[in-house]
């Protein structure tokens, strides 16, 4: 066998039983079989580079071949999950070979992002997804919609029925009698029908504590706490903790896909409508009127882009392979957690993800993603690091790259050369790596233009943003904000903006003014403040979430939004 190949130690394979045998048969004869017909010597290199740090004792096998050479492996850059799905789609509706291309990510959560961006229409890209449910039609993404639902619409009998005993609640046959009797008596209103049901001991109990989740989590939406509300309704339900054990019980954690990392992704693309009540039901109409703008459509039967784990794509093979979500806590999982043989499983899955390339191989990083409805910083996966960087071509397509500041590749590794770009938040983090990292080391010594991503931008692009062209279709995601997307932004980086300029709301300060420094401003609901990209506006909020203070604004312009104080620099006006 392969031991490089071994990637199933969850289900009890383990890498060991091959060292075992050849200790307990010492006379065995090893045969390295290292000539590969599949993949170019590029593509070859890259992958030797990475598996070699898990053969410290000299065992290593490096794969050749007689293949040509196409192009060398492209790493990019991106600003977010929504920037990566569109460049990727970008470059597969390029050449149009769908039938020979595949999206490889770490977990099927990651696959709610492609098949949205796959489906807009200035894409329609066909695409399957193998060796799992698609998004939308996992039982656990369908309750947690029909949780929405009924929130939206209290009438939705049958959200209502779905819903109101799962998890169990204790509401039997009987019980479920007397409700739909109450309900009919209601005019068909479900939440009203349950409060005056003639309920007694644990169903009582079970409905009355299903009614307080819906007020609550109502009571939030109509403070324009989009994400706090379905946070509150899909866990205060024990929708979630129902999943969580289930996934416990099979064996599953983040690395392999648990459901409920789905209840994450589902929180995610409805925050992208934004976070009033009015961006739920959008959200929930564009599923119900056009559902193949969400990931319904199913073209497995006409072929189409494979969207697969990198576990499933072993003994496959593609023309071309697009490996995503190359950061550390998605592949690697949380390094804190990780043990020397876990990560020496994670860098095998590695291995044989990139060795699924025929001819080429395309991988991406984000600076950041959404997860639960908030922007968390990205580092790059530390098995980027590991690569020999003249195996590879490095592309920065994030916003302040094109804005014109230079990321020296080839001082990635340089003390004095951490982080030319700090977090998107606020604050210049830094990184061995030269991306985004954690926020030891010292800062970058290109970082001192661009402090924050609401301060003046020392650059010609001043006086030259125009007014692009908007992007079409649903909402887009927050592009490194809360709730926010610079739809202006986002079309300049898919390379729709007029002139292929960044397009965005800029006020430009006053010439010797200092940027403010964040961290060191106090917000209070009332303030009026200036946002380098949103204009002016109003805090009409200030509270805690995620163990963190966060604000609230409105923008003269209608948009809002949910920001890290800590984290931003707005000018008080």
């Amino acid at each position: 066998g392969d031991d490089d190949q071994s990637i199933y130690r969850f289900r009890g394979a383990e890498v060991g039983n091959i060292d075992a045998f050849k200790r307990s048969w010492p006379d065995v004869r090893v045969i390295k079989l290292e000539q590969n017909y599949r993949s170019t010597p590029s593509i070859l290199d890259l992958a030797n580079s990475v598996i070699r740090h898990n053969h410290q004792k000299g065992d290593l096998k490096k794969l050749w071949t007689e293949n040509k050479d196409i192009q060398k492996p492209q790493l990019y850059y991106v600003e977010d999950e929504v920037a990566e799905a569109e460049l990727v789609a970008q470059k597969i509706k390029g050449v149009g070979d769908y039938d020979n291309t595949a999206v490889l990510f770490r977990t099927n959560a990651q696959s709610g992002s492609f098949e949205n961006v796959f489906t807009l229409p200035e894409f329609r890209i066909p695409y399957k997804v193998v060796g799992a449910l698609k998004f939308y039609d996992r039982e656990q993404v369908k309750d947690g919609l029909a949780m929405m639902y009924l929130l939206s619409n209290a009438r939705d009998v049958v959200s209502f029925r779905r819903m109101v005993n799962k998890p169990a609640r204790g509401i039997g046959p009987g019980a479920m009698m007397k409700i739909d009797a109450a309900i009919d008596a209601a005019g068909g209103n479900c939440v009203e029908g349950l409060s005056h049901a003639p309920l007694s001991g644990k169903a009582k109990e079970g409905a009355d504590a299903f009614l307080q989740v819906l007020k609550d989590s109502s009571d939030l939406l109509r403070e324009n706490k989009l994400v706090d509300a379905l946070d509150h309704l899909f866990r205060a339900s024990n929708l979630y903790s129902y999943y969580a054990d289930m996934d416990r019980k099979e064996g599953r954690t983040s690395q392999e896909g648990s459901r409920v990392a789905d209840f994450d992704t589902l929180v995610t693309q409805a925050s992208q409508y934004g976070s009033d009540w009015s961006a739920m039901t959008e959200f929930l109409q564009t599923l119900a009127l056009d559902p193949t703008t969400v990931g319904y459509l199913d073209p497995s039967a006409k072929g189409g882009v494979t969207l697969i784990t990198m576990h499933n794509t072993k003994g496959l093979e593609y023309d071309r392979v697009f490996m995503v979500g190359m950061e550390d806590e998605i592949f690697p999982g949380r390094r804190d957690d990780n043990t020397q043989e876990d990560i020496e499983e994670e860098r095998r899955i590695c291995y044989v993800a990139m060795t699924r390339a025929r001819y080429e191989l395309y991988m991406f990083s984000a600076s950041s993603r959404l997860r639960w409805g908030s922007v968390q910083r990205e580092s790059p996966s530390m098995f980027l690091n590991e690569i020999d960087p003249s195996h590879m071509e490095e592309i920065d397509n994030r916003f302040k790259a094109k804005l014109g500041a230079k990321f020296r590749f080839d001082e990635r590794y340089n003390d004095d050369y951490k982080s030319g770009y700090g977090n998107g938040f606020g604050n210049t983090y830094t990184s061995k790596f030269g991306g985004y990292g954690s926020s030891s080391g010292s800062k970058g010594k290109y970082s001192s233009n661009y402090v924050n991503t609401d301060n003046a931008y020392k650059s010609s692009y001043d006086d030259d943003f125009g007014p692009g062209t908007r992007h079409q279709g649903p909402k887009p995601s927050a592009a490194s904000k809360y709730n926010i997307r610079n739809n202006a932004n986002a079309a300049y980086r898919s390379g729709t903006a007029q002139d292929s300029k960044p397009s965005a709301i800029l006020v430009k300060k006053a010439d010797g003014q200092d940027a403010p420094v964040p961290g060191t401003i106090t917000y209070e609901v009332g303030d009026r403040i200036r946002s380098e990209f949103y204009g002016e506006g109003q805090i009409t909020g200030k509270r805690n979430f995620a163990g963190r203070e966060v604000l609230d604004v409105k923008f003269d312009s209608g948009r809002t939004g949910t920001f890290a104080s800590d984290k931003v620099a707005f000018e008080k006006i």
